[in-house]
């Protein structure tokens, strides 16, 4: 077959069998909409930006639930971040409570923020983080 090792042949067949199974589960899922609630299709739902200078007020929340953990409310607008509590900044893409603290702990050591940028000075926090954030969040002075 191909020239290809036993082992790789192996390989190829169980991805094969992991497509397959993945494919029964979710035609499964789709015809029977309570099996598995935490399973969804497409990836995580983020909320539409805001206007730039523009504080949103939070009107819904997505909730996404996965079962093992508790569920976690993704706000649908934009957050102050000189203003949010720890929960709030849990709310953003790849925010924890080890996170959050930090953040509200430069806010408290710095005076806070003065910009959206100002969140790159924060221990953990990068480029990639930060343009995951950008859209989420706002500053007002």
């Amino acid at each position: 077959m191909f020239g290809l090792t036993p082992d790789e042949k192996k390989v190829i067949i169980f991805f094969i069998a992991a497509l397959a199974l993945g494919n029964a589960v979710l035609l499964y899922k789709k015809s029977h909409p309570t099996f598995a609630p935490e399973l969804k299709y497409g990836g995580l739902r983020l909320p539409e930006p805001q206007a730039a200078g523009v504080p949103a007020v939070p009107d819904q929340a997505e909730v996404r639930d996965s079962g093992r953990y508790p569920a976690k409310k993704i706000l649908a607008g934009r957050i102050d971040i000189n203003q949010a509590g720890s929960r709030d900044l849990e709310r953003l893409p790849s925010i924890g409570p080890a996170m959050a603290k930090r953040i509200i702990d430069y806010r408290q050591n710095s005076g806070g923020f003065r910009q959206v940028e100002d969140l790159m000075k924060v221990k953990g926090i990068g480029h990639k983080k930060f343009n995951r954030l950008r859209e989420h969040v706002f500053v007002d002075h």
